[in-house]
């Protein structure tokens, strides 16, 4: 070949051609090296070729070069070189011509492949894009300005069954339910004004109809305005299914709605409910009304039996409960055991109906998951209130007021709200709050009423009783709030105190040579509980007092709640050594039947017959009639309330064994019981004395 034919071949090749000494140091470049580097040959000529390239393809270069050196011709490498207009991708190979003249150096081609680069970026990008649209899972529209779907994903046959040849040429309505045409209506018109152009896409939940005519698919529409972009022309609308996400939303509206225990209305619901009827009864005319409903002494079957049975109980209240209502009623668990009922725009007379209907459906027994008590039977209170109200917060609580009133009159039972009772309601209040500042300020004290055996006039036991003093110095009748630590519950823990206490006091009278025993009186809320037979062993053990020496008395309606229940209470309690009474006897069920089931030791004769002993017959055969049962059973027999020495002379001829009464002494306070205590046994070295009656 000629020499000058080759040189204008390198003169015009497009590719960029440069030569460099084994140094690296450029020596000549080609017209083509010129327009890449934007310098001219001269300014090419000495420069290194290394200060041409990307910092971060310095590295490689300098392996391409050593490659080079030692082999004719490099492998193909791609770098970044600078340029005027910024940095180039080229293709560099090249040839070592060194010592071979006339080149006599390294001979490096360029290949600028920035456009062919990004050709192909794009084209992968169009064809990932197209692969996106074809495997979304969302469906992706796109319609023109009236709504009339010109393309369609394939996601609309994935998710919907329909063609997408069938659906494009069709307005998107089409594929709406007809409920919803209105709402997306709405959104293509937004989309279209351009009203929340600024905020981002108009957003739509819609239901899309299945081509098999199946539930329909809730979801959410985005559509983007892009009508006014020469290469779309249209709106664009992503379809995205919500069916998992609508169910969790609605699992957590019913989570903040709805009771998770019985599926009722929670107190946020109801209380809606509540300012919806009184809103309509504004209109009509007609307020409804609102039952209160609180279970009587559920804590006890909580303590008693635990939390499992508790809650079985409630579930099973709250299906007896919706099956006693009308349809036009509804009924929320406010929480705990309190529920309430609407009767809606109905008269007085209604609501005491749907309250009887209410306490009616409670009567059967509860079957319930407990190997110790099978069956057990719920009551309920329930106040009643009805008219206009500022709140319904405002109306609960006067339906609470009416509901108090009704446990305070006997429970299972419902009770009108009347004005006044919210003064009596303020007084209970009052005296539960000064009851609980009472125990915890140490107000209440026992007093120590003597128990005598007739037939030897010797004291048998003390009686504990409870006693509060006010900080003023004034004695409260037990009459007065007794009746209120019941309501409260507060009688549990009060109890628990004088157990704790007689027997601490007793165990110190034992201890200074005043042989007795002392008997203690169990509430029905304390019996129910499940921590009975724990506080009395704890007591006993504290102290240290003899079991023998600590009676307990219960009294018949205590005991004949749950008779198969308390026979086994009473069987853990004897198995503590301890005797058992039952008080007030007489004036419940006084059956052989359930004295020979339940444990007893003692039977206490009420002082109501005990009045009547000396002057009336029917309460004189009464009374032989008791000591004779007691005689048969082998039980020991106490009578309460003598007051006169006739009294005792007829109990000590029918046989009685012993007697308690203002005739031989009041309730003493600690100082003045161990001087009575002392007083029988004064002289006497050995033994309790007779006392003087």
């Amino acid at each position: 070949m000629e020499p000058a034919w080759l040189e204008h071949l390198a003169l015009e090749l497009p590719d960029a051609v440069v030569v460099a000494g084994s140094d690296g140091r450029l020596v000549w470049g080609n017209p083509a090296a010129e327009r890449i580097f934007g310098l001219s040959n001269a300014d090419i000529v000495g420069s290194d070729a290394l200060q041409f390239l990307h910092p971060e393809d310095l590295e490689l270069a300098v392996a391409s070069l050593a490659s080079v050196l030692d082999k004719n011709v490099g492998s193909p490498i791609e770098l970044r070189v600078k340029t005027p207009t910024g940095w180039k991708l080229v293709e560099l190979i090249g040839a070592n011509l060194v010592g071979k003249p006339p080149i006599d150096g390294l001979v490096w081609c360029f290949r600028d492949l920035t456009e062919r680069r990004r050709w192909e970026v794009a084209t992968n990008d169009i064809e990932r894009f197209r692969s996106l649209v074809h495997n979304s899972a969302s469906i992706l529209l796109l319609l023109d300005r009236s709504g009339t779907v010109q393309s369609v994903s394939a996601a609309i046959t994935r998710m919907l069954g329909h063609d997408q040849a069938l659906v494009e040429g069709h307005p998107l309505e089409d594929l709406v339910v007809q409920a919803d045409r209105p709402a997306l209506e709405a959104a293509l018109s937004s989309a279209i004004d351009g009203e929340l152009a600024e905020e981002g896409p108009t957003i739509v939940e819609v239901d899309l109809r299945r081509r098999d005519g199946g539930v329909p698919v809730p979801c959410e529409l985005s559509i983007v305005n892009l009508l006014d972009d020469p290469t779309v022309n249209g709106l664009v609308v992503s379809a995205h299914n919500i069916t998992q996400l609508r169910s969790t939303r609605d699992a957590l509206e019913r989570l903040a709605t709805r009771d998770p225990l019985t599926g009722l209305p929670n107190r946020k619901l109801i209380l809606d409910r509540i300012e919806q009827m009184q809103k309509r009864g504004r209109r009509s005319g007609h307020d409804g009304a609102v039952l209160f409903i609180d279970l009587d002494q559920f804590k006890d079957v909580n303590d008693s039996l635990g939390h499992r049975v508790g809650d079985d109980v409630l579930r099973q209240t709250a299906i007896r409960f919706q099956g006693a209502l009308r349809e036009t009623d509804s009924i929320g668990r406010l929480g705990g055991d309190e529920f309430v009922v609407l009767v809606e725009g109905s008269g007085v007379h209604d609501a005491e109906a749907a309250a009887q209907r209410l306490l009616e459906s409670l009567a059967a027994p509860f079957a319930v998951h407990s190997a110790a008590r099978p069956q057990l039977t719920i009551a309920a209170s329930i106040g009643i209130v009805s008219g206009a109200y500022a709140s319904a917060e405002d109306l609960l609580m006067d339906a609470d007021v009416a509901l108090y009133e009704a446990k305070a009159a006997g429970r299972n039972r419902a009770v009108r709200f009347e004005p006044q009772m919210r003064g009596e309601f303020r007084t209970r209040i009052d005296l539960e709050r000064d009851l609980r500042l009472a125990l915890e300020g140490g107000e209440f004290f026992v007093v120590y009423q003597p128990v005598i055996q007739l037939s030897a006039g010797t004291v048998q036991s003390m009686e504990a009783l409870l006693r509060w003093r006010r900080p003023s110095g004034l004695v409260v009748a037990p009459d007065a709030f007794i009746p209120a630590l019941e309501d409260s519950g507060l009688i549990v823990d009060v109890g628990a105190f004088v157990l704790r206490e007689a027997c601490r006091q007793t165990r110190h009278w034992n201890d200074a040579g005043f042989p007795t025993a002392v008997s203690v009186n169990v509430s029905p809320r304390q019996f129910e509980t499940g921590t009975l037979v724990d506080e009395i062993q704890s007591a006993l053990e504290e102290s240290g007092l003899d079991p023998t020496s600590l009676i307990l008395e219960m009294t018949e309606t205590t005991l004949m709640r749950d008779s198969r229940e308390s026979a086994l209470r009473l069987m853990a309690l004897k198995d503590l050594g301890i005797r058992l009474a039952i008080d007030d006897f007489g004036t419940g069920y006084s059956s052989l039947a359930y004295l020979q089931q339940f444990p007893v030791d003692i039977i206490k004769i009420d002082r109501t017959f005990v009045m009547g002993t000396a002057t009336d017959q029917a309460s004189t055969a009464l009374v032989h009639a008791l000591i004779e049962l007691g005689n048969a059973l082998g039980l020991k027999t106490v009578a309460e309330g003598i007051e006169t020495i006739d009294q005792l002379m007829q109990l000590k001829h029918e046989g009685c064994d012993a007697g308690q009464g203002f005739y031989f002494s009041r309730p003493l306070e600690e100082a003045d019981a161990q001087r009575f205590l002392a007083a029988a046994v004064d002289g006497v070295t050995t033994g309790p004395v007779p006392v003087t009656l």
